[in-house]
């Protein structure tokens, strides 16, 4: 930014997430720590606690970021600790001279948001990440979900979605104004992703053939993510393959970590297949893992965009998705990948089936996906779009 004499200023940011672990926004707010000119932008971070085994706030230690640990942030609704958190966020943002709010995550979003407002903040985003009103909690906690969204939506300037999807789905449930919303797509690093290939490297590793037929899906293990339908649909890809001309191996690749590991294995060992599917655990080398792969799987019941399916296109693979949130907007449907009703494991089984049955259909969907991952998805892109929502707010635009 700079003075009307022409002075470069600084603006100050802090960033308000619910919690700091492994999974799409956190994701994002590193891309942003790293890609926003330090030069103009200083950044900060408030965040409560992650499990041990998935915290990720080591991350903002690595890169120098001041951070404020806030205990009494949970996801969870707990009037106590909220209010302990709102306190504590009210008495950072009225020391820290901030000239921006970004908040992120349903829970830091709200709390973050009731602070700004508290403290008498002009300047206030709310970055959803994506919706929590379906497949998440049960129907009377999801409507206290879009009571309090509804509420807070009159207390910030922006809200920034990742599809043009996720707006709709806001204004039909009475939630924001029109005016106030920006569509910015995540973003990612393909330069870097590209750079992690090594087919022939994992592929030995996990004692898999060049011939095997490799189903790979990235993702928190937690059931709004669908895992159990790719299982559900998995003897029925291997029974489907088994008789091709190749006489191939179906094998799953699972990548993630979450609540649901326990049960996801123990459900493929149900299921007699527990020899075709690999669970990785969380893993640093997407890149890697998903060029081990013939096919991307994203079972979701719900998904503001789906980032591991860009992950997935720019790789090459070609996508079986459910139709949810914003993935209708990342796959094209017959030409990027097949897009099934979620939580439906005969048409997941069909999509997969005659992908990995049709290696010219996955060359030509994959080489089309990895050209729209390039032309649409570049993290320097979203970088770029988010830095224009923070000029605009201060410029005063309405």
């Amino acid at each position: 930014m700079t003075t009307p004499e022409g002075r470069q200023t600084q603006l100050k940011v802090l960033h308000i997430i619910t919690r700091m672990e492994e999974g799409g926004a956190p994701r994002v707010l590193l891309a942003l720590l790293d890609g926003l000119d330090p030069e103009t932008f200083i950044q900060e971070v408030a965040t409560g606690k992650a499990p041990q085994a998935w915290d990720i706030t080591g991350e903002l230690k690595k890169r120098g970021v001041p951070y404020h640990t806030v205990s009494s942030m949970v996801r969870r609704p707990a009037p106590i600790q909220d209010t302990a958190a709102l306190l504590s966020l009210w008495s950072l943002m009225r020391r820290g001279a901030y000239d921006i709010i970004h908040t992120h995550t349903s829970k830091g979003g709200f709390l973050g948001r009731l602070a700004a407002k508290a403290a008498g903040h002009a300047r206030t985003i709310y970055a959803p990440h994506g919706t929590v009103f379906t497949g998440y909690f049960p129907a009377w906690q999801t409507r206290m979900f879009i009571l309090a969204e509804k509420l807070a939506a009159g207390w910030c300037e922006r809200i920034i979605t990742l599809s043009h999807a996720e707006v709709r789905e806001f204004l039909e449930r009475g939630i924001g104004e029109e005016a106030r919303f920006r569509v910015v797509p995540n973003g990612i690093d393909i330069e870097k992703l590209i750079a992690q290939r090594d087919r022939e490297g994992v592929r030995a590793a996990l004692g898999w053939s060049e011939r095997d037929l490799v189903i790979v899906s990235v993702g928190r293990l937690e059931p709004v993510k669908g895992h159990l339908t790719l299982l559900t649909a998995a003897p029925r890809i291997i029974e489907s393959v088994s008789g091709s001309p190749a006489d191939a191996v179906v094998r799953f690749l699972i990548v993630g970590d979450g609540t649901m590991k326990e049960r996801l294995a123990l459900e493929a060992e149900r299921l007699g297949i527990s020899d075709r599917v690999h669970f990785t655990g969380h893993r640093y080398d997407a890149g890697a893992l998903l060029s081990a792969g013939d096919l991307f799987a994203m079972p979701s019941l719900n998904e503001g965009m789906g980032l591991a399916v860009v992950e997935a296109m720019a790789c090459g693979l070609p996508v079986a998705a459910s139709r949810v949130g914003g993935i209708p907007e990342v796959v094209e449907d017959g030409v990027t990948g097949v897009l099934v009703p979620p939580n439906d494991a005969d048409a997941l089984a069909a999509a997969c089936s005659g992908l990995l049955l049709d290696p010219a259909a996955r060359e030509r969907m994959g080489a089309e996906g990895e050209r729209r991952a390039r032309a649409r998805y570049d993290i320097y892109t979203m970088i770029q779009n988010t830095a224009a929502v923070y000029r605009e707010l201060m410029e005063g635009a309405s």
